[in-house]
């Protein structure tokens, strides 16, 4: 999602953090992917995760967003959780495996 057709008053502030929530949730993957114990990371994934979904609420809530650009983008990022979710509870079974 491009903020670059916000409002002004919401392009350097909502915008902004939500740019920002984005490249931390690439963070989080990118280091469960390099740990060993990935709970951690899928975890604060998946805390920062809800946060960007709660911000997408208000941008269809101020009108930033359609209703239908917020249904495709909820069917990406419910298929998304899933995937972190899945790799959450097989990296948690494997360990009691282990």
């Amino acid at each position: 999602m491009s903020t670059k057709n916000f409002p002004k008053e919401y392009k350097y502030s909502l915008g902004r953090d939500m740019e920002r929530d984005v490249l931390v949730l690439m963070r989080c993957i990118y280091r469960a992917n390099r740990a060993q114990e990935k709970t951690t990371f899928l975890n604060e994934f998946l805390d920062n995760f809800e946060i960007l979904k709660l911000e997408i609420r208000v941008c269809v809530d101020l009108k930033l967003v359609s209703i239908k650009r917020q249904s495709v983008l909820a069917d990406l990022m419910n298929s998304i959780g899933k995937q972190v979710v899945g790799w959450k509870n097989s990296t948690t079974s494997n360990a009691r495996i282990v």
